[in-house]
């Protein structure tokens, strides 16, 4: 079964695609250098303690590394997409498409395997936990959206074009009425 993802020519209703872009890559930048700055100042003296890690929606427990490496991978291909976006580099955006789509999968199995225990929670923490997850989540798949159309905008405005000359050929029938000799 075949399906196509909304066409979004602007992010959020109001900013154009390209600044919307970069608008939440400078955000989440931002957002990545605090938590690094949070898991270094609670964890300085001991890596190899345990933290409450928030990535992408889903929490869990895990070595303070652990956490650490996750927000600087994070980090790295947030700056990806931003040096992609400035440059408006085809190949640096889809990069960071796949790192995106990558980490969602990554989410979601996170999120079955981890999570199993999350219906024998109080309800009031099941449902805001939920409420969490399903809002980064479709926060993430909304911005993989409008990456995946600056990309394609960036490819259909190249500069290489191809004319279907065959298309441009008129073949007229001819006006008399004559039989052809070879038949």
């Amino acid at each position: 079964m075949r399906f196509d993802l909304p066409e979004c020519g602007r992010c959020c209703f109001c900013l154009p695609l390209r600044k919307g872009v970069l608008t939440y890559g400078y955000i989440c930048l931002i957002f990545t250098i605090f938590l690094i700055a949070v898991e270094l100042y609670l964890g300085y003296d001991d890596l190899s303690g345990m933290t409450l890690v928030a990535y992408h929606g889903n929490s869990f427990f895990s070595r303070v590394w652990l956490a650490l490496l996750l927000y600087s991978i994070d980090g790295a291909f947030t700056i990806v997409l931003l040096v992609g976006a400035h440059t408006k580099r085809v190949l640096l955006l889809t990069i960071y498409f796949y790192y995106g789509i990558t980490t969602t999968l990554a989410t979601f199995l996170t999120i079955s395997l981890i999570d199993y225990d999350l219906l024998n929670r109080d309800p009031y923490f099941m449902a805001l936990e939920i409420t969490f997850i399903l809002f980064a989540l479709t926060l993430h798949i909304y911005m993989l959206c409008l990456v995946r159309n600056m990309i394609k905008k960036l490819r259909q405005n190249s500069g290489i074009s191809f004319v279907n000359q065959v298309s441009e050929v008129v073949v007229e029938p001819p006006i008399e009425n004559f039989q052809n000799p070879l038949m």
